[in-house]
């Protein structure tokens, strides 16, 4: 049996978030053109909205380990013409080096799966080049009526703690609902 959902039931649950998802492109200042990495990407729902946040012009670079969601993810952008997406199977701990630093990272209600979450934001901020990591979780205070247990989830400070030890600085929390909060992570200027 997969440790991973099926695909299609992932993105179900990932088009459950799409009221967040302006915001997140908004505070990435995400405009045509622009390159934005799409870490843990699952599905790719979020993907999708980002491919058409940066139009034909601009790079959707979709991160997961889950082989079969970045297939279906990989069917979904050929079914509509989505050619700016490109798909890469890797873990988010060991993810290569982008040869350009893009506008800026989604890494949404990722972290909490990542043992490491402070040694994954320093690597992260060296593989993108010093750019923008937006990081949105569940809120460990919330009512637990989506998402993961309170058990799973990450407190702010602890995301604090992890953005601090990793070498950055966090920029703005948001609340976006009694279940969900994002942050911006950025290197010192």
């Amino acid at each position: 049996m997969s440790e991973h959902p099926d695909p299609l039931r992932l993105f179900a649950r990932q088009a459950l978030r799409t009221a967040l998802v302006p915001a997140w492109f908004e505070a990435l200042d995400l405009k045509e053109g622009d390159t934005v990495v799409d870490l843990g990407c699952g599905a790719g729902y979020v993907s999708l909205r980002a491919a058409t946040a940066v139009g034909n012009a601009g790079t959707v670079h979709a991160v997961d380990s889950n082989t079969e969601a970045v297939a279906f993810l990989e069917d979904l952008a050929k079914l509509h013409g989505l050619d700016q997406i490109r798909c890469h199977v890797q873990s988010i701990p060991e993810l290569v080096p982008l040869s350009e630093r893009p506008r800026g990272a989604l890494l949404t209600m990722v972290l909490h799966h990542l043992p490491e979450p402070a040694a994954a934001l320093a690597h992260l901020a060296e593989a993108l080049h010093g750019a923008p990591i937006l990081i949105a979780e569940f809120d460990a205070t919330g009512p637990c009526r989506v998402g993961p247990g309170r058990e799973m989830r990450v407190s702010r400070s602890g995301v604090e703690a992890a953005i601090e030890e990793a070498g950055l600085v966090a920029h703005g929390f948001q609340q976006q609902t009694e279940e969900h909060w994002f942050v911006l992570a950025s290197a010192p200027e």
